[in-house]
C-alpha cells in the first residue's frame, strides 16, 4: 500500500512555521538573553509543589484547545467548504462566501411580485413611499423588541401595522407576505411563556431575512441604485 505524501502546500506552511520558530528563538538568545534567563528563573521559582497541579490545570484547557484546532483544521476547513448555501423560508443563498467573489456571494433578490390590477410593484412602491418605509421600520421595530424580550401583546400591535402596510403594497400574493404572516399567526396564538431565548433567536433571524429580501426588491424599484458610499464621494 503506498504512503500518502501531505499536500505540498501543507509541507510549505510546516517548513516556514519550523523556521519562524528557530529564528525567533536564536533573536532572543542572542539580543534579550539576560532577560530571558531572568524570566525563566522567575517563573521557576515560583512554581512550587503546592501550586503545581494549578498552573497545569489552568494551562491544560487553552493548550487543548489549541492542539484540537492544529489537529482538525484540515477536517474543519473540509466541512466549512462543504457549508455552500442555507434556505430560510424558502429564500435560498449562500451562507458564507469563502474564496468566492463579491458577485459570486450575493444574496439572489427575490422574484417580483405579481402586478396587481394592471399596476406594477415598482409603481406600487413609488406611489405609497410612506407604507414602504414603514414595512422596513415596523419590521426592524419587531427584530429589535423580540430579541430583546418583549411580550406578546408588545409585538402584536407592531405586527398588526406591519401587516397593514404590506397589504397596502398588494403584496398579499408573495411568499415575502406569507413567510411574515406565520410569523403574526404564530404569535396571536402564542402565550408569553412559549417565547424562550431559542424562539426568540428563531423569530429574530426570520423577520431579518424577511427584511433583507423586502429591502432587496425595492431596490430594484430604484434605476441605478448603488449601496456603495464610494459613489456619492463627488455629490
Amino acid at each position: 500500500m503506498n504512503e500518502q505524501k501531505p499536500p505540498p502546500n501543507r509541507k510549505r506552511g510546516l517548513i516556514v512555521t519550523g523556521i519562524l520558530v528557530a529564528l525567533v528563538i536564536l533573536y532572543v538568545a542572542y539580543f534579550h538573553y539576560s532577560k530571558a534567563r531572568h524570566f525563566v528563573f522567575g517563573v521557576g521559582h515560583r512554581i512550587t509543589a503546592d501550586n503545581l497541579p494549578h498552573v497545569f490545570s489552568a494551562i491544560a484547557w487553552p493548550f487543548a484547545v489549541i492542539m484540537s484546532v492544529f489537529v482538525l483544521r484540515v477536517a474543519l476547513r473540509n466541512l466549512i467548504d462543504r457549508i455552500k448555501s442555507v434556505s430560510v423560508g424558502g429564500d435560498k443563498g449562500p451562507l458564507i462566501g469563502f474564496g468566492q467573489d463579491e458577485k459570486a456571494a450575493a444574496t439572489p433578490v427575490p422574484e417580483e411580485p405579481k402586478a396587481v390590477g394592471g399596476v406594477s410593484f415598482k409603481n406600487r412602491v413609488r406611489d405609497n413611499v410612506a407604507n414602504t418605509y414603514w414595512v422596513g421600520a415596523d419590521l426592524m421595530n419587531l427584530f429589535d423588541i423580540a430579541i430583546r424580550g418583549a411580550r406578546r401583546d408588545e409585538m402584536l400591535p407592531i405586527f398588526r401595522q406591519a401587516n397593514h402596510h404590506l397589504k397596502v403594497l398588494r403584496l398579499k400574493d408573495a411568499p415575502l407576505y406569507g413567510r411574515f404572516r406565520r410569523l403574526y399567526e404564530s404569535t396571536e396564538k402564542s402565550l408569553d411563556s412559549d417565547w424562550t431565548p431559542d424562539r426568540r433567536i428563531e423569530v429574530g433571524r426570520e423577520i431579518h431575512s424577511i427584511v433583507g429580501a423586502f429591502g432587496r426588491l425595492v431596490e430594484e424599484t430604484q434605476p441605478g441604485f448603488s449601496g456603495d458610499a464610494r459613489t456619492s464621494d463627488n455629490l
